[in-house]
């Protein structure tokens, strides 16, 4: 019995140590003095206070008679352990004892439900304080220093305004954090003249982006800016007060049709154009995007590039054009006379004119009152004789565009009224260039208008003012060269019947309606006269050749003076009937008479920043029909290498100039000397020179094909130079002539 009441007593004293333990050891805290070694506390675990009736059991009992009632230590290893009631059996062990567990079990149960009201009574108040428990610290807000608002607080903005906005804010306030995103800046490309989609306050921010984008794209970046401001607004005014207002820092007064925030949006949109060359690019982040010494990102924009144009002839009309088809933003053409004033008449289309002209969006106007040449004729002028007749059907085929004829004021007004719609073109009616004051690197004019004269700085200073060039003129005398114009010893009528003047002779008439030979030349000594249709076969032109007698050898004088009919007449009385019935049409008072000059090949075209093009660097006889399609190729190639340039350094620019003119030069000069030849060739007098020709004449007739005397109907010639690209030409040569001109 003794010893079965031992074990007892041992099973329950260890049953009541695990039923003090606490049900959650981080509730239970270490009283004062039970913070002790663990030998300590091992040895103080081994005793139990068993109630006043002691009894002794074996050698535990001097231990049982010396503890206290003083709870024991627990680790906190033994929280993991399972807790149970005790058996029936152990607290009949225990009461034999003189104890019981159960009054410190229900302790524990009370303990328990304490603790669980309390736990209740605070949880509504915990989940209202459990955000700000569990709530992370709010981050100091980093003050604004960009000096532009901030998109994300601006409630009004739509959703992509706000995300696009904010693209473009943080490569300002956190610029190591900014990553290109190509819709959002194209985003702000699209709408920036929209008032709607970006507020006033928030368009210096997306200014001062687009202005410093760099890279390779920048200059896409800005035309396609430009290209769809003209297309979605009205675009700032171009003239010459507006640009004062830009520079000075002065707003105009705009009565009306523009409020403050259009003016505000138009001054903010030059400075665009302007503001690529002031401001330095953005530190690149990464070594290899770093853009390369000389790069154009460290230069001015060469689409900012300030050009003047001086003349408004074919081939000042049709460089403006190509310049800003080019995406050249600041062009100014300077023209003496009030109005272009170009005289009635006929000019010649030829297929390579038109591939420029087409790809300029000039040629569909021309086209549709043009006549197509399917065939030209060859007379003898003194019979009506025919000498030859050439084929034409296949020049469109050949060269993918026809051979045309049409009215020279068409062409020109179909070339003026494309540059009307660039806003980078301004022109300036009635102004003359007077010096040359500087050739570079700022090369600068002096102009005179209404009396007063004023000079412009400019980038490019471009020469079109035609055969009686100043520009050349002062080239020349720079240079120490000879700039004077050479008599050609020839000049011509030009004439122009209405098909009214015509309805009354059938022969006459049907020379404007012959569809199979558009084009008749009559040929003679010395002389000779070409025809054709224009205007939709309403008007027929006539233009002739034949020695100049009525002009001044004296080269100041003017090259063009009012014809006398009577004269006209007696030049041509041995052409045959139906020449002299025709040109007895002409109204007295009508008759005018150009004066053909030329002059020696120049030795340059180009001296610094300043260059020519057309019949101020390459005057032609008209023998070919090339005077005006020789200008217009010039200024195509023109406007070509120029936007091929890789900078805007003052030696890139007099390189890229200088690649001009070794492009077209050689060129030219050959059709020059074909025209001078083909003259030749038709005037020949009585002899075995015109006896030989027309031997030739009679076997092109024959057969159908072969060389032609005339120069312009020559199928070899035609190839040479209607199948020649001069904008492609000028592509594939840039880089290899750059190169060798570097070296």
């Amino acid at each position: 019995m003794s010893a079965d009441l031992h074990e007892a007593t041992r099973k329950a004293k260890k049953r009541e140590r695990r039923e003090k333990e606490p049900t959650n050891a981080l509730d239970y805290t270490i009283p004062a003095n039970q913070k002790s070694k663990k030998s300590k506390t091992k040895a103080s675990a081994e005793t139990q206070d068993v109630g006043p009736s002691e009894t002794k059991i074996g050698k535990k009992k001097s231990q049982l008679d010396t503890t206290s009632s003083t709870e024991p230590t627990v680790s906190k290893e033994h929280t993991k352990k399972r807790k149970s009631k005790p058996t029936n059996e152990e607290i009949e062990g225990m009461e034999d004892a003189g104890t019981t567990g159960s009054e410190k079990v229900e302790k524990k149960k009370r303990n328990k439900r304490k603790r669980e009201e309390e736990a209740s009574n605070a949880e509504g108040q915990g989940e209202d304080d459990a955000s700000v428990l569990h709530e992370e610290p709010v981050k100091k807000k980093s003050k604004n220093k960009t000096g532009f608002p901030d998109p994300q607080e601006d409630s009004a903005l739509s959703d992509q305004a706000q995300k696009a906005l904010s693209y473009a804010f943080i490569q300002f306030r956190r610029p190591k954090k900014w990553k290109f995103h190509k819709a959002r800046q194209n985003w702000l490309i699209r709408n920036f003249w929209s008032e709607k989609s970006i507020p006033e306050a928030h368009v210096p921010l997306v200014l001062k982006y687009l202005t410093n984008v760099q890279g390779g794209v920048r200059e896409n970046l800005l035309r396609s800016c430009n290209d769809i401001l003209k297309t979605s607004a009205t675009p700032p005014d171009s003239n010459a007060t507006s640009q004062l207002e830009v520079e000075t820092g002065q707003q105009s007064e705009v009565e009306g049709q523009d409020s403050a925030g259009d003016i505000k949006r138009k001054r903010a949109t030059e400075e665009l154009r302007r503001a690529p060359g002031k401001l330095k690019p953005p530190p690149s982040r990464t070594p290899e995007l770093r853009p390369r010494q000389g790069w154009i990102c460290k230069m001015s924009s060469k689409f900012a590039l300030r050009i003047a144009i001086a003349g408004a002839g074919m081939g000042g009309l049709t460089c403006a054009l190509a310049l800003a088809k080019a995406g050249f933003e600041h062009i100014d053409v300077y023209e003496s006379a009030s109005d272009l004033g170009f005289v009635g008449a006929g000019i010649q289309l030829a297929p390579n004119m038109a591939r420029i002209l087409d790809r300029l969006g000039a040629w569909k106007d021309i086209a549709n009152e043009a006549v197509e040449l399917k065939a030209t004729s060859i007379r003898q002028g003194a019979t009506n004789g025919e000498l030859a007749h050439v084929d034409f059907n296949y020049i469109r085929e050949t060269y993918g565009y026809p051979h045309m004829v049409g009215h020279r004021a068409s062409l020109a007004g179909s070339l003026f009224k494309a540059c009307q719609e660039e806003s980078a073109i301004t022109f300036h009616f009635a102004t003359a260039v007077e010096d040359v004051l500087s050739w570079g690197p700022k090369p600068k004019l002096r102009l005179v208008r209404d009396g007063q004269s004023y000079e412009v700085e400019v980038d490019i200073i471009i020469g079109c003012d035609g055969v009686k060039s100043k520009i050349r003129k002062q080239m020349m005398l720079t240079l120490g060269e000879t700039a004077d114009v050479e008599d050609s010893g020839q000049a011509a009528y030009r004439i122009m019947l209405r098909r009214e003047e015509l309805e009354h002779d059938p022969e006459l008439l049907g020379l404007l309606e012959n569809e199979n030979e558009a084009v008749i030349r009559w040929i003679g000594e010395k002389r000779h006269i070409i025809a054709y249709p224009v205007s939709n076969r309403t008007i027929y032109n006539i233009s002739t050749a034949q020695p100049d007698t009525h002009f001044a050898e004296a080269p100041s004088v003017t090259y063009t003076t009012k014809g006398s009919k009577k004269e006209m007449l007696e030049v041509y009385h041995d052409f045959c009937p139906m020449i002299q019935r025709l040109l007895s049409l002409v109204p007295d008072g009508e008759v005018c008479e150009w004066r053909l000059r030329v002059h020696a090949p120049l030795p340059t075209w180009v001296h610094q920043q300043v260059t020519l093009v057309g019949d101020a660097c390459h005057p032609t006889l008209p023998h070919m029909a090339q005077g005006a399609a020789q200008a217009i190729e010039d200024a195509a190639a023109l406007a070509t290498v120029l936007k091929l340039m890789p900078d805007t350094l003052p030696d890139t620019l007099n390189k890229t100039l200088r690649i001009y003119e070794s492009l077209r030069k050689e060129r030219a000069q050959t059709i020059v000397d074909l025209a001078t030849a083909s003259a030749k060739a038709l005037h020949l007098g009585e002899g075995k020179a015109k006896e030989e020709r027309d031997k030739i004449f009679a076997e092109l007739k024959k057969n159908g094909k072969g060389p032609v005397p005339d120069k312009w109907a020559d199928a070899d010639m035609q190839r040479m130079i209607y199948g020649h690209d001069c904008v492609q030409y000028a592509q594939e040569q840039y880089d290899t002539l750059f190169r060798r001109l570097s070296e």
